[in-house]
């Protein structure tokens, strides 16, 4: 695993946000959210886990949404994120996408519901995304020096295996380069003002330890204005 985020990058993106008027900072990472890994790459058929984390949160938090984009093609090991909500099946059929708004080492949202939903978006050019939804029930008066849980991401690759392989044998390409990247996180507060978070870092990667997959160029976005998330949002 690769754990690196230079402190002079973080720096930029942190003033970048304040100079917007945004306070909320997202951390989305493999594993424990009390650092950041970049990159995870196969270890073998086991679970692999993500976080995502927020610090910065004011006012009354009713709903928090994230949109985590994916490769353009999925390898058959992680067909998983586009089947649907979790729990998701794998390739074989067995549940292998799983979330929870819990995250180990961070504070629980009081009263938090996740909706997690993995599916292709799209129809001439179709991409997989990973849709998460936070709804908080009551709203509840957010600290902005606590770091408060989003959501867990648990992938099970239990039957996924590297090269070429197919079902009833396995969900191969595990070892083919893979990303995830973050595309305007925000939350909702119950004056209905809609607040967008800066990112420590938009994009995590698997197998993909010498950074030769630019995951900017896998999986380019289209931004969303304020004005259409508001929208949506009221």
């Amino acid at each position: 695993m690769v754990r690196l985020v230079s402190a002079s990058c973080l720096l930029a993106l942190l003033l970048g946000a304040a100079s917007a008027g945004a306070t909320s900072v997202l951390r989305y990472t493999w594993g424990d959210p009390s650092g950041v890994v970049l990159n995870q790459d196969w270890a073998g058929p086991q679970t692999y886990t993500q976080t995502l984390t927020v610090t910065g949160l004011t006012g009354q938090v009713t709903r928090i949404h994230v949109t985590l984009w994916t490769n353009m093609v999925t390898p058959q090991a992680w067909y998983m994120t586009i089947n649907g909500a979790a729990p998701a099946n794998d390739c074989l059929g067995h549940p292998a996408f799983f979330a929870s708004p819990a995250v180990a080492g961070a504070q629980a949202l009081p009263g938090a519901t996740l909706s997690a939903v993995g599916w292709w978006f799209g129809i001439t050019s179709p991409r997989p995304r990973i849709e998460l939804d936070v709804t908080l029930d009551p709203p509840f008066t957010a600290d902005p020096g606590t770091r408060y849980a989003i959501a867990t991401l648990t992938f099970d690759h239990a039957n996924s295996a590297t090269g070429t392989a197919y079902p009833p044998t396995a969900c191969g390409d595990a070892d083919q380069p893979f990303c995830f990247v973050v595309n305007y996180p925000w939350y909702g507060r119950a004056d209905y003002t809609v607040v967008g978070m800066a990112l420590e870092q938009d994009a995590i990667s698997w197998q993909n330890a010498a950074g030769t997959t630019d995951c900017h160029l896998v999986v380019p976005v289209k931004p969303t204005s304020w004005g259409q998330l508001k929208s949506i949002y009221r």
